[in-house]
């Protein structure tokens, strides 16, 4: 199972976003290193009192103005019940919706990660 996750770090000048990755080695495959790939970088981040792993984050422009530069992260309860059947199961996930529209950057990337792997 390859090792996936979205990490969070307070930088010198505010926050920046990336997701990491368990990667193969080119040279030998027998050795795995971690790729990190920035998302954003920005002013604040808010956390949910409830759930600290529930966030909103933003870039503030020089001007003031909330930039386009957003990392949001939603809990989501789901529950499924099997075709012909009465059981259900619930379970919930981290939605995590990253925009950039930085030149040269994707301008939304979105991941789901099961919230009971989540930190």
């Amino acid at each position: 199972m390859k090792l996936s996750y979205l990490e969070v770090v307070q930088t010198a000048t505010g926050y920046e976003a990336a997701t990491v990755t368990e990667a193969y080695d080119p040279w030998d495959c027998r050795c795995t290193y971690l790729k990190r790939v920035v998302l954003g970088q920005y002013t604040r981040c808010n956390r949910s009192t409830v759930d600290p792993r529930i966030l909103n984050c933003f870039r503030i422009e020089p001007n003031g103005t909330t930039g386009k530069v957003v990392l949001s992260t939603t809990r989501v309860q789901k529950t499924q019940m099997v075709i012909g059947g009465t059981q259900t199961v619930s379970y919930s996930e981290l939605s995590i919706a990253a925009i950039n529209q930085d030149p040269g950057q994707t301008p939304r990337k979105d991941f789901t990660y099961t919230l009971s792997d989540c930190q």
